[in-house]
């Protein structure tokens, strides 16, 4: 190479004397701010710039990361109490479309074909969500509801599958996500080994979580892993598999600790419904694999603190709470039984409620309170009681449409191990959502179920092109 051509080379990749002259006076500037306030900042704010602009450049993680508030408010809350005033999944929220601003100019942003009729579908309940806010009784949290749902709905849902593409695209999502769950994960164990060491089990009742986090979300997450880990080793199987066992009995005896039913049901069902429609030929397997796990739970609520099981072993009847009028038992699946009750009640009232609903949050409307955050802990039950029967058959479409597009990439061969992992993460979801959290506590759906339909589009769009070469 000519030496003149090795300087137009350099000179191509050069800095911009402005850029310099910027990147000093930023330079200066944190070290300024440094040796004003503290020492750390000057290490702390570039490495903040650094997180952000990696955010930026990887939207995907900032998606997970909304899917984790529930558990990232309660440790930032705890650890710094004047951040309770942050609203994090706007802050996340905000990053995403940042990334997605930078994708577009990159060209990286694209809607594909295969996913007109979903998004379609998609975008005309949310359409029939927000006319419900015209004539909902609860207007206060109706709006709100609406536009939690519509703006961090469409967010989780649309963004991954325009910037999602191929299966590597799929593959380091699916890292990052159980990355962050398995931190969760060892996080719980680390909270129960403290409460041990400190005799905190000897107590009445515990739902143990990371630092003041709600334990919901947490065992929500936690029964994810625990289907994802069980599907690898169903999927691999062999000796090689068993370093998975100890980290299966770390999340399960986390699950169990939270106190949660409803996610400790929905991993056995999740992964039941995934080896019948999806592992036909692994069932055999999936029986010893269920029936161990199965085995590990009931020694772990036999064996555990009556603390941390009572919510387990006494399900029916109920739990021992303080109210106005005193101590009273109360039973979380009765009441959730009559929440039911009173959505079907509320659709069949009249013409205007079966066809149109109460309207977005008017579940909270048959309550004292009125305007506030109350909902049926199932989302079809929501969606019924308060869209009606217009909003259940928009809902339902939606639904199928999105199954539709998964099954119709499937392989003859199957789906790859990243995409049943997303499958599975999925079906365990919808079950939670069943019996815990309204359409915005479980909007952790939409990207699963988007994650779902971008993995299993990408396998067959990787076999296609395998087949022409």
């Amino acid at each position: 190479m000519r030496l003149d051509q090795a300087l137009d080379r350099s000179n191509t990749t050069a800095f911009h004397p402005v850029t310099i002259l910027g990147l000093l006076l930023l330079q200066a500037a944190i070290v300024y701010v440094g040796v004003s306030i503290h020492p750390l900042l000057i290490l702390g704010i570039p490495l903040a710039i650094f997180l952000f602009w990696w955010a930026v450049s990887h939207p995907e993680f900032s998606l997970i990361l909304m899917t984790l508030t529930g558990i990232i408010k309660g440790f930032l809350e705890e650890s710094v109490p004047i951040l309770a005033v942050v609203d994090y999944t706007l802050v996340l929220t905000g990053i995403v479309w940042l990334g997605v601003a930078k994708a577009v100019m990159e060209g990286r942003w694209e809607i594909p074909h295969w996913s007109g009729k979903v998004v379609t579908s998609f975008s005309l309940f949310c359409l029939l969500l927000a006319f419900s806010g015209f004539y909902t009784p609860s207007p206060l949290y109706g709006w709100v509801k609406i536009a939690s749902y519509c703006v961090f709905g469409i967010t989780l849902f649309l963004v991954p599958i325009a910037l999602v593409k191929t299966r590597s695209d799929s593959v380091r999502v699916l890292n990052y996500y159980r990355i962050l769950l398995l931190m969760v994960a060892l996080g719980l164990a680390g909270a129960l080994l403290y409460l041990f060491l400190q005799g905190g089990l000897k107590t009445y009742l515990i739902r143990v979580s990371v630092l003041g986090a709600n334990p919901i979300p947490i065992s929500r997450n936690l029964a994810i892993l625990a289907s994802m880990i069980i599907v690898i080793v169903l999927r691999r199987g062999g000796l090689s598999q068993l370093w998975w066992i100890p980290l299966l009995l770390i999340t399960l005896l986390g699950l169990i600790s939270t106190g949660s039913r409803g996610p400790l049901l929905s991993l056995f069902l999740g992964v039941v419904v995934y080896t019948i429609f999806f592992e036909p030929k692994r069932r055999l397997k999936l029986i010893s694999y269920s029936l161990f796990a199965f085995g590990v739970v009931l020694v772990l609520l036999l064996s555990l603190p009556e603390s941390l099981t009572t919510r387990y072993l006494q399900a029916l009847e109920g739990d021992v709470v303080v109210v106005a009028g005193g101590v009273k038992r109360m039973s979380t699946i009765a009441m959730r039984l009559e929440f039911w009750q009173m959505s079907v009640a509320s659709f069949l009232s009249d013409i205007r409620h079966m066809l149109f609903g109460m309207g977005s949050g008017g579940f909270s409307s048959l309550f004292i309170w009125r305007d506030f955050k109350w909902y049926p802990h199932n989302m079809f039950m929501e969606v019924t009681a308060e869209l009606g029967l217009f909003g259940l058959i928009s809902y339902l479409a939606f639904l199928l449409v999105s199954a539709r597009t998964i099954l119709s990439a499937r392989l003859p061969e199957g789906f790859s191990m990243h995409t049943s992992l997303w499958i599975v993460a999925l079906l365990v979801m919808f079950f939670t959502a069943q019996f815990s959290g309204d359409l915005n506590n479980n909007r952790g759906f939409l990207f699963l179920l988007a994650m779902a339909m971008t993995s299993a589009r990408a396998d067959e769009a990787s076999a296609q092109n395998r087949f022409l070469e």
